[in-house]
This record gives C-alpha cells, sequence and structure tokens, in this order.
C-alpha cells in the first residue's frame, strides 16, 4: 500500500497529475491512497471515499467532483 498526503501540494496541479499517474502505472498491483483536496487527481482514481467523525463514505464521482469544487470555493480568499 502507497498512502500520499498533503506532501504534494506545494506542486502545480499538471505536476501533481503527471507524479500520480506515474506513480499508479509503474506500480498498478500495489493500493495508492491519496488525500487530496484537488479535483485534478479524480479522474487518476478508481474509488472516491469522504472521511466524517470517523465514518467512511463512498462517494460517485460526481458527488466527489462536487464536494471538492465546494471546499475549494470556501478556501479561496
Amino acid at each position: 500500500m502507497v498512502l500520499f498526503l498533503q506532501q504534494r501540494s506545494a506542486l502545480d496541479t499538471d505536476t501533481e497529475r503527471r507524479v500520480l499517474a506515474g506513480i499508479l502505472k509503474k506500480r498498478p498491483d500495489r493500493t495508492v491512497i491519496i488525500t487530496t483536496h484537488r479535483p485534478t487527481v479524480l479522474p487518476l482514481c478508481d474509488a472516491v471515499c469522504r472521511v466524517t467523525d470517523g465514518a467512511i463514505i463512498p462517494l460517485c464521482p460526481d458527488e466527489a467532483a462536487k464536494l471538492l469544487e465546494d471546499w475549494e470555493e470556501e478556501l479561496s480568499p
């Protein structure tokens, strides 16, 4: 298993996607868990979940994209 946290936040979105795509391509036999606030990585994911109050909630891709877009709007100045 490979776990990616927010260390990628210093990367621009294009570089982040290329790095993650490269890792996923090189290690297709590994489970990769990615935490993110960027909807740009969602196309690389097979499944998306939201963790809230200790509960893991599976989301469909449209729900996940909308949720992340809403978060980005709230966080932007």
